[in-house]
């Protein structure tokens, strides 16, 4: 089977031979034939963590341990988690350290996890027995008390929209059994306006600032890295530059839901923001959901930098707006582009313009 063509190598075949081999030690043999097997089947995480065994019986573990994580992203396996972290101590103990067995690594481990999982069942039982002991002795005169109420505080208003400070969105706990059908969604309150164009005619009334109180900047997962990479070959419509490190995404792939968060660039030239801004989300949204079909919905958030009244730079939400894949599919599907007033209406729910930030 070793002179076979590694396209025509069957798989089972090669593992079992694969395995004869590692048994003999022929680690020469061993490896030209796990290459080949890797080659015919790129898929296959055994022949990845076969010559992930042969690396680590060679004490070559910084090799060996590429070899593990290969096979780990293919399928979730715990013996071959188990031999990666073996070979991974083992390379940080020095080359002189003993090689792990091919295939027996797994097992060391496996009393460790035996013996925490006793303890674990312990610290249980012990618990269980505490809260009936406190249960047992608990007084029973005491009467139930009926529920109170829970207030919540009241938000008096600006003039402009009904977010509250620091009412950033967070991700839905479930996917969203029904979607809002499209062309058929309200504005939400602008003060006595349906738009930031409206708004800035309309009396303005005290206003709160609005902060950005939500951080994304923990660590990002595979997923967020694309899609954010994705966004930023993206470009701003007045400058053509794109938009690279001005857009963070993050994204929850259970639930489909994700966060888009745009700063707008300090030195952008003076221009309106408010179609800025809306033209921008749009794309956004556009790209978010072409380049990754398990999002479903999405808050497009925009930042600005303004300058307080103590000539400190603050860095502020201008524009807050919630969409979804049927709502935007609707319009690409017709290849229609919808004007800011639709945008505004219809394409992004909730809607929400900082009545402290300049739209014009």
């Amino acid at each position: 089977m070793r002179d076979q063509d590694s396209a025509e190598l069957p798989l089972p075949e090669g593992l079992a031979e694969l395995a004869e081999l590692i048994a003999r030690q022929d680690w020469e043999a061993a490896r030209g034939l796990g290459q080949r097997l890797v080659a015919a089947h790129p898929t296959s995480a055994s022949a990845h963590a076969a010559l992930g065994d042969i690396a680590a019986a060679q004490q070559d573990y910084h090799v060996a341990a590429q070899w593990y994580e290969l096979s780990l992203r293919l399928e979730a396996n715990a013996d071959v988690q188990a031999r990666l972290e073996h070979v991974r101590r083992a390379e940080a103990m020095g080359p002189d350290s003993e090689a792990p067995e091919p295939g027996e690594v797994g097992r060391a481990p496996r009393v460790g996890l035996i013996v925490a999982a006793i303890a674990a069942f312990l610290v249980v039982a012990l618990l269980v027995t505490f809260i009936t002991v406190w249960l047992v002795r608990k007084p029973r005169d005491v009467g139930q008390a009926e529920p109170r109420a829970v207030s919540r505080p009241a938000y008096r208003p600006g003039a402009g929209g009904r977010g509250g400070p620091g009412a950033l969105p967070s991700a839905p706990s479930a996917r969203p059994t029904t979607r809002p059908t499209p062309m058929a969604g309200q504005p939400q309150d602008m003060g006595k306006a349906a738009t930031p164009e409206q708004a800035t005619k309309a009396d303005k009334g005290p206003t709160v600032v609005q902060r950005v109180t939500q951080s994304v900047a923990g660590p990002m997962s595979d997923s967020d890295l694309y899609l954010t990479r994705s966004l930023g070959t993206l470009t701003w419509p007045t400058t053509g530059n794109p938009l690279g490190a001005d857009v963070q995404a993050s994204l929850d792939p259970f639930t489909g839901y994700c966060l888009i968060t745009v700063q707008v660039p300090k030195g952008m030239p003076k221009t309106p923001l408010y179609p800025l801004v809306m033209d921008t989300a749009y794309a956004v949204a556009v790209n978010a959901l072409r380049t990754d079909r398990s999002v479903d919905s999405m808050t497009i958030r925009f930042l600005v930098t303004l300058v307080n009244d103590s000539g400190k730079d603050t860095v502020l939400v201008a524009f807050r707006g919630n969409t979804n894949r049927e709502t935007v599919e609707y319009y690409l599907k017709r290849n229609v582009q919808p004007d800011r007033e639709t945008l505004w209406r219809n394409v992004f729910a909730t809607t929400w313009w900082n009545p402290t930030v300049p739209a014009y």
